[in-house]
């Protein structure tokens, strides 16, 4: 039993501490939070003793009997919240996006590399049972050579921000915007598609094309498109929003058909595809046992239990990580550039 404890209690914290409950290889016995009033709530909440209830993220960190911690602060906190997990030896699920830049998970891979500790990104899309049938269609050339993807995700919130704190994550002092927020979704799908055309162990090379966005009053992206050009001239397009909502989905295109996902981000227990080419067309039912989270942390619990150190493809590898930080990088660029 790999006993977790959470750094940061916000809503994505509370979906993962209700995951752990559907699982039998882990549980939750730890939780740290600055604001009191929140860390007696969730605590309450999920039955966390007192001595196991942290107001900084150091004291948890210094807990001998927690085997994994899961990191769900805001974004520029991650690189130092990281760094000091290492320091203790503690084994790390990170939320998306790892860190801000690329840099910073290059510092973070050179640390690792010096420990015997996991580390993975928590993109949980990866670890759904849905991600495996889209491969194992590709692979089998239900839709042939696959040529390009038309990648989306993107939510209506640019409205609210004139209500929303200073201190919210979406703001750019806090690592925020679109690109950092959703479209990591999109860049990480792409190289999921581009790690699948090109099996070699090298790092993906890639080059954006046809770059757009917009900024904000508040300083960061709120709306960005463009188009990646990667080896085998494989092609993503890619956009993301906070101005509107978009189909949040994937279409991904071979030379003799598609492949339609309608939930890419979020698969539900009873998910399904669409599958079209030459000769038909079907709807493929996919269900799984429990939610993508859950089936995230009981993977991640079982690769810690067997001394991995870090996730393999199709799930975030180091690699994977840095690489659509890469990207990340990129993209916020050629974005600021265009304005």
């Amino acid at each position: 039993m790999i006993k977790w404890g959470i750094i940061g209690l916000g809503t994505i914290a509370d979906k993962f501490a209700e995951s752990l409950t559907e699982i039998e290889n882990a549980e939750l016995i730890a939780i740290s939070s600055s604001k009191v009033k929140k860390l007696n709530h969730f605590g309450k909440k999920y039955k966390i003793k007192d001595i196991y209830k942290f107001n900084n993220s150091q004291k948890i960190l210094e807990c001998g009997n927690i085997d994994a911690i899961y990191i769900a602060t805001v974004n520029t906190s991650h690189y130092e919240i990281i760094q000091k997990a290492i320091e203790f030896e503690k084994n790390i699920l990170c939320e998306k996006p790892v860190t801000i830049n690329s840099n910073e998970f290059e510092k973070i891979i050179f640390k690792l590399k010096e420990k015997k500790l996991f580390f993975s990104e928590a993109m949980s899309y990866r670890f759904h049972p849905q991600t495996k049938v889209i491969i194992d269609i590709i692979r089998a050339g239900e839709i042939g050579n696959v040529i390009s993807a038309d990648i989306k995700f993107g939510f209506a919130i640019s409205k609210l921000l004139q209500y929303i704190s200073p201190n919210n994550r979406l703001f750019d002092k806090l690592g925020g915007g679109t690109i950092l927020d959703t479209g990591c979704y999109c860049t990480s799908f792409a190289l999921l598609l581009a790690n699948l055309i090109d099996t070699s162990s090298e790092s993906i090379k890639f080059n954006f094309s046809d770059v757009s966005g917009t900024i904000n009053r508040r300083n960061v992206e709120d709306f960005a498109k463009a188009k990646v050009i990667f080896k085998n001239d494989f092609v993503a397009n890619l956009q993301t929003s906070f101005k509107k909502k978009m189909e949040n989905n994937v279409i991904i295109y071979g030379t003799n058909g598609k492949i339609v996902i309608p939930n890419p981000w979020f698969p539900e227990k009873n998910a399904f595809i669409e599958v079209q080419n030459k000769f038909k067309k079907y709807r493929k039912e996919i269900e799984s046992y429990c939610s993508p989270r859950a089936i995230t942390i009981e993977t991640i619990s079982n690769l810690i239990k067997n001394n991995q150190r870090e996730a393999q493809f199709p799930f975030m590898s180091w690699k994977d990580s840095l690489d659509n930080m890469k990207m990340i990088d990129e993209w916020k660029k050629l974005v600021k550039e265009y304005r």
